[in-house]
């Protein structure tokens, strides 16, 4: 019998398998850029809002601060 977990995936579907490989990679990489981007998006926004007091007291004293807290 032929051991399946040892055999070598050959021929059209093993290109495609590196075909699909490699345009899951692309989009995933895609994902995680654009995640980083939104991290640090908010670290640049919450550094501001941590330098900037009269406007973290205007957020912390107004109804936003039952959204933010």
């Amino acid at each position: 019998m032929v051991d399946q977990r040892t055999r070598l995936n050959t021929g059209v579907r093993g290109r495609t398998a590196v075909q699909i490989d490699e345009g899951l990679r692309s989009y995933m990489l895609r994902v995680f850029n654009y995640m980083g981007l939104g991290v640090a998006l908010t670290a640049v926004i919450t550094m501001y809002l941590a330098t900037n007091f009269d406007l973290m007291a205007a957020i912390a004293l107004g109804p936003m601060k039952w959204v933010l807290f």
